[in-house]
């Protein structure tokens, strides 16, 4: 109940996440969090009111609320004289099988003077290879309408190469159980990293390494050709206001 109250409450909002180039050290997108602070609960952990959410059937509103105010938050930077940011949005399952989904997002993003091209919606690799020939078809139609698409999690689930090949995403994100290892020094999470890269850029496709939490970890994931870096050794989910400070404090660099 109070889940449904949230929204018009105003006790919901997005904060977002910084997302780092290697190669210059400038911020060039970020990942759109939903947070949700309950006047008495306080904050309530995104792993919780998410799984609430999907089980209520709400994560449908919550899921075009956070792509609303996205799309709304990369006009106003645009306004206030920052460089175009693209940033990521995370679909569930249910989103995935709600009817009119791309239709819904073109809306969104017209409506807010937003190139679609600014917007990378992810989906894990466990459900995208799930329903492989579905989430293919459901991609090709986000990239007719001129959107973006990253595989969450990627390393942990059963990929299929051939349909990597067909998905045509614009992303891989390295799944933080990968990047956390590297800290105890051992060669296998650095050699299957070092694997996903060296298969991501010959498809052409960009590497994000997720759950970045120390010096080491940045300096090996960089040594090793990762594209881009997020996580907390960057920074933490803030509210819009703290990440524009944040994007003013660093130079930052135009998503190509």
């Amino acid at each position: 109940h109070a889940m449904r109250q949230a929204l018009n409450h105003g006790h919901m909002a997005v904060h977002y996440q910084p997302q780092v180039d290697m190669a210059t050290g400038r911020i060039v997108g970020a990942e759109a969090l939903a947070r949700w602070t309950h006047p008495e609960l306080g904050e309530v952990p995104p792993m919780e009111f998410i799984a609430v959410a999907e089980r209520s059937g709400q994560i449908g509103r919550i899921g075009e609320w956070v792509i609303r105010e996205a799309c709304r938050q990369i006009a106003t930077w645009r306004r206030c004289g920052l460089p175009s940011l693209r940033i990521a949005i995370n679909l569930s399952p249910l989103q995935l099988n709600q009817p009119g989904l791309v239709d819904t997002a073109a809306r969104i993003a017209a409506e807010a003077g937003v190139d679609p091209g600014l917007v990378l919606f992810e989906v894990t690799e466990s459900i995208a290879m799930e329903h492989a020939e579905r989430t293919r078809l459901m991609l090709r139609e986000f990239r007719a309408h001129g959107f973006e698409f990253a595989i969450d999690d990627f390393g942990t689930g059963y990929s299929s190469l051939a349909y990597l090949q067909k998905f045509q995403v614009r992303q891989l994100k390295v799944d933080r159980f990968f990047v956390q290892a590297l800290d105890e020094g051992g060669p296998e999470a650095r050699a299957i990293i070092a694997a996903i890269i060296d298969l991501a850029h010959t498809l052409a496709i960009e590497v994000v390494a997720e759950g970045v939490e120390t010096q080491l970890q940045a300096s090996v994931l960089r040594t090793l050709g990762c594209d881009q870096l997020q996580g907390y050794h960057f920074s933490r989910p803030v509210p819009p206001e703290e990440f524009e400070r944040h994007c003013r404090a660093l130079p930052m660099l135009s998503p190509a």
